[in-house]
C-alpha cells in the first residue's frame, strides 16, 4: 500500500497552492510543516505507484505559537516587504 500525502493551503479565491509533501516508496508518509500564514490548510491522502486498495491512520499534531503581527505588517509575502534603513536595530519581528 503506498500513499502520498500532502499539504495545501486554500486561497480566498479558491485556488490551492500545494506547500508540503510526502511520497515515498514506504508506507510511512511524514510532513512537517510551518505555514507562513494564516486561513484554511488542506491535507490531502492519495494511492500513489498503482495501489488499488490501501487503508491508513493519520495523526495530525499542531504546535508552536502563535505569530503576531510586528511593527512591519503586512508583511508576509515578500512583494509587502517594508524598507528598511541600513544600520537600523529591529527587535521582536514576526
Amino acid at each position: 500500500n503506498d500513499l502520498a500525502l500532502n499539504v495545501y493551503k486554500l486561497n480566498d479565491d479558491g485556488t490551492i497552492i500545494g506547500r508540503a509533501g510526502s511520497d515515498t516508496l514506504t508506507d510511512s508518509e511524514f510532513v512537517q510543516y510551518r505555514p507562513y500564514d494564516g486561513g484554511t490548510h488542506l491535507v490531502r491522502v492519495t494511492r500513489s505507484r498503482g495501489t488499488q486498495v490501501a487503508s491508513y491512520d493519520m495523526s495530525i499534531a499542531v504546535s508552536g505559537t502563535v505569530c503576531v503581527p510586528d511593527a512591519y505588517e503586512s508583511n508576509d509575502h515578500w512583494l509587502q516587504a517594508k524598507p528598511i534603513t541600513r544600520g537600523t536595530r529591529i527587535n521582536d519581528l514576526t
